[in-house]
Order: C-alpha cells, then structure tokens, then sequence
C-alpha cells in the first residue's frame, strides 16, 4: 500500500498509535494508571486472540486458529471480563460474516479449558458460571450494573443539567451508559456515523481486508455495549467496557478514513479528536479525584484506618463480618499485609464443594438499603443474624457502616442490640464482638 503521510510527516501507524494512548476508554482515573492489572491483561491478550483470528480470515492459516485457542487459555485464567468480551464478540463475528469459524473456535478454547489438566482454568470456568448464576438471580438486589440507565433519570437530564447540576454529573459519569460510552470512545460512534452518511469516506476501509475484520470488532462491540446496556443483562458487566477491547481496532481504522479528506481538514479532525480526548479524559479524573482517593485507589479513608489500628492492635486473633460484605476484601488485603494469618473475613463468591451459585452467601444475605424514600434488598447487607454467622462460620465480630444500620434492623431484630454495645466506634464504622455461644 505505500506510506501514506497524514499531516506534518506522521505515518499511519503514528497516528493510529496516538489515538489509541489518548481514547479516554482506556485512562480510567480510578484503576489502570496505577499498575498492571487483570484488566490491562485482558486487553492484551485479547488483541493478541482476535489478530490471530484476523490474519486467519485473511490467509487462512490454521495455524493460527491454534494460536488463537492457545491464547484463550490465557484469558481464561487471566481475566473473567475479556473471556466474556471473547464469547460475545465471537458470536457477533460469526453473525456479521456470516461465517460458524470464530463461534467454533471459542466453543474449541472453552472446552480445552475445561479438560485442560492441572492449570487452574477449568476452576475459572467454573468460577465463571456460577458467578453469572447468581447475577441472573439477585441483578436487582444491590448490584452497580444493573442500577444504571433508569429511563426516567435519562429523560430528566435535561431538567438536571439546569436545577440540579451536581445530578447531571452524576448520571453523565457514572449512571447513563449512553452518555459515558459517548465521551469514553467517540471514535466508534463516528465510525457509524461515517458508514451510514458518508461512503465515499468508508470505501478506502472496505477495500482492505484487515480494516474490514477491524471493523467487525468495533461493530460487535457496539453491539455488545447496545446489549448489556439492558437491566436484565446487566449480569455481563458495565456496558461502556466492552468498547475498551475495541480500541486497537477503531484506532487502527480512524487514521484511513482521515486520508480520504482533503490534508487542511483531516489535520483539523485528528488534532481536534486528540484534544477531544484528552479533555473527557482530565472531565473524568476532575469528576471522580475523591473516589479515586479512596478504597478503590488503595488510599484507606480516616475513619477505617482508625478500624484497622484499633483491630491490629486489640485483637489477636478474630473472624470478621463485614456490612457492606464487600469491605471485607479491602481490609483482609489490608490487614493481612500487616499481620499475616491473624485476621480471617467473610468473603463474597467462593465456590464451595457440592454447592452451586454461591448459594451461601444467597442466603446469607438480602437485608435491606434505604434508598431515597423506599427500601431495595442489597445482597451487601446480611440477613443472617449476627449468632446465626457464628454458629454457621465461626464469626467472632462484626464490623459494620452505620448508615446500613437501619436495614439491619428490619432483620436482626433483637440481636441489633450488639450495636449498642460496641468494642470500638468512631464517626462511620462500629466494632462488635459476637458472644460465642
């Protein structure tokens, strides 16, 4: 093909490689900066899986349909989000080519997965499907996903980003998947705008074959976004991800529809799109800095450094239940790094023996949240009471948030008197020992 220069001396590759390190979809100011984690790995073995599965389609090679099925193994035990982004984005290749090939092939990688010995992926697999079990269960007990894109919040938006300008940020940043996945990857939207207006633009891009499966990644992760943007498939994660794994792809297609508009304008975009991007990247980071200062940025608030000062230094030894459950991660990574094997928590999705959908922790918990003027059930907030976890798993304290103590008290009854006794207590938590019986 040549090289094609697109403005002051920059190649394709170069542009394309400046799209990618600025789209806003992959600077999330609360997670990747920080440190290489399962989710940067996804990525990259995912690209890694789905060029294999491009040259394939181009050369034919089925050399590289075993690459492909290797690779996956490694998502398996990597990343349960890109193993979800593989079958979904499979399934949608299939359909768009009209071609059973990537469908078989993630069928092939799965059941090697499981049959594959002694490596841990067939307990990921099994992880996986019990997981998914219990959010098709419980998506409306207190899940993050599935409290998204409420139709009355988004036809209010308007009437927010007047009276209520704090709200409107809130449902632009965290709550309106349309809305975020808009300013998070604005190149896949431009994309369908192009293809369905301007064709001229997009033939340069259909002439070429790997621009043409290029595009079929970004199409089945419009596709999955559209999906999983519903309540009742909100179980599959936060629909504006998906386009994250699309983000080598649309990067690499952007810079040839560039080319096919006059040098003056096709400067104008690019360095307009980059600013675009760099602009929602520092919206989010000012939106979000106070979240990402606290526990999902690995910075312990004042009033739980306090919980964890007091518990390492009185208690030798204890079995704690958390309210929320999910803090019980945070702190057993906390207190374990201090004081190994003293501290043991009540963890969330552990596969027990014999035991389908975490069905312990179904009926563990269920209590309620207040929520504006109602109650919803929360699978955060126990319904167990506090004896009934001793006697079940040998819990010796509770540790509990506050503002969860009124749904506590719709179920505990009588045993929420344990709060009023507590052994530590500060302005947020409350620390209370369970008596054994």
């Amino acid at each position: 093909m040549g090289v094609t220069i697109l403005i002051s001396g920059l190649e394709i590759a170069t542009v394309a490689t400046l799209l990618f390190l600025t789209a806003p979809i992959l600077l999330p100011v609360t997670a990747r900066m920080r440190a290489i984690k399962a989710r940067s790995m996804g990525l990259m073995l995912t690209t890694l899986y789905f060029c294999a599965m491009g040259i394939w389609s181009v050369t034919g090679g089925w050399h590289y349909l075993l690459a492909a099925v290797l690779i996956g193994q490694l998502i398996i035990l990597s990343s349960m989000f890109a193993l979800q982004v593989l079958v979904l984005f499979s399934c949608f290749l299939s359909l768009f080519f009209l071609s059973p090939v990537p469908t078989l092939i993630i069928i092939v990688t799965l059941i090697v997965g499981y049959y594959l010995p002694k490596v841990g992926t067939r307990e990921s697999l099994r992880f996986m499907w019990h997981h998914k079990r219990w959010y098709v269960r419980n998506y409306e007990k207190g899940t993050t996903a599935a409290k998204r894109n409420s139709l009355r919040e988004m036809l209010l938006i308007p009437y927010y980003m007047v009276v209520d300008f704090r709200k409107f940020l809130l449902l632009s940043f965290v709550k309106v998947t349309p809305i975020i996945a808009i300013y998070s990857a604005p190149i896949p939207f431009a994309l369908v705008v192009i293809w369905l207006v301007y064709k001229e633009q997009w033939t340069s891009v259909a002439q070429v074959p790997y621009l043409a499966y290029a595009w079929g990644i970004v199409a089945a992760s419009l596709a999955a976004f559209l999906l999983t943007s519903f309540k009742q498939l909100s179980f599959l994660g936060q629909a504006e991800r998906y386009l994250e794994y699309s983000a080598p792809a649309f990067s690499l297609i952007f810079p040839f529809v560039l080319i096919t508009y006059p040098e003056g304008t096709r400067t104008v975009m690019l360095w307009s799109l980059i600013l675009v991007h760099i602009l929602f990247t520092f919206a989010n980071f000012l939106f979000v800095r106070r979240e990402a200062a606290t526990i999902r940025g690995g910075y312990v608030p004042g009033d739980l450094q306090e919980v964890v000062d007091w518990c390492t230094k009185n208690l030798n030894y204890a079995r704690i239940a958390t309210v929320p459950c999910k803090l019980g991660f945070l702190l057993s990574t906390i207190m374990g790094m201090k004081v190994p094997g003293r501290y043991e928590f009540y963890y969330k999705f552990i596969l027990r023996n014999n035991e389908t959908g975490f069905r312990y922790y179904e009926e563990d918990t269920g209590g309620y949240e207040k929520v504006l003027d109602g109650w919803i059930e929360s699978k955060e907030i126990f319904k167990a009471t506090p004896h009934a976890l001793s006697k079940q798993y040998g819990a010796t304290h509770l540790l509990i948030n506050k503002k969860y103590e009124a749904g506590l008290s719709k179920v505990w009854g009588g045993e929420l008197d344990l709060l009023h006794r507590p052994v530590f207590e500060n302005a947020t938590y409350v620390v209370c020992t369970i008596q054994q019986e």
